[in-house]
């Protein structure tokens, strides 16, 4: 289960930031803004177009469309499908067109994500001991 939260930003930006996690860290090159919350308690946000900066990095995203859909109280991701295209290492739109006619940026990012609330199964490895008495690595000596 992943959790988001999101924090508006000047510039209009609303910044989600990752719980150790790539997918979250993927969406956060985007912008969003909330477009709606339906009866089901659930807020729509849509990505936005235009120019970021990450550090020292600036870098445009074009082209950004779909959907980000999150529980409005507890703000947890319950599905993505956004795509958008991304050129990096643009500071400007002189470099940024020198950018789009002479590399193969921008790059097309797609992001679906969908949250399954059902019960998680995981198979035990035949080899890995049931009792916990704690985690021995096979190669160390024993004491």
């Amino acid at each position: 289960m992943t959790f988001v939260s999101t924090v508006n930003h000047a510039a209009g930006k609303t910044h989600i930031p990752g719980a150790a996690s790539v997918f979250v860290d993927t969406l956060d090159f985007a912008g969003y803004s909330a477009e709606r919350t339906d009866s089901s308690a659930t807020t729509v946000y849509e990505p936005q177009s235009g120019w970021y900066h990450a550090g020292a990095q600036t870098y445009r995203i074009t082209g950004a469309h779909g959907t980000v859909e999150a529980n409005t109280s507890t703000l947890a991701v319950r599905s993505a499908n956004v795509a958008w295209d991304l050129t990096t290492r643009v500071g400007n739109y002189a470099s940024y067109a020198l950018a789009r006619l002479h590399s193969n940026e921008p790059k097309t990012e797609t992001i679906t994500y969908e949250f399954d609330p059902g019960d998680q199964h995981v198979t035990r490895l035949t080899r890995v001991s049931t009792h916990s008495s704690g985690w021995q690595n096979a190669s160390s000596p024993s004491k």
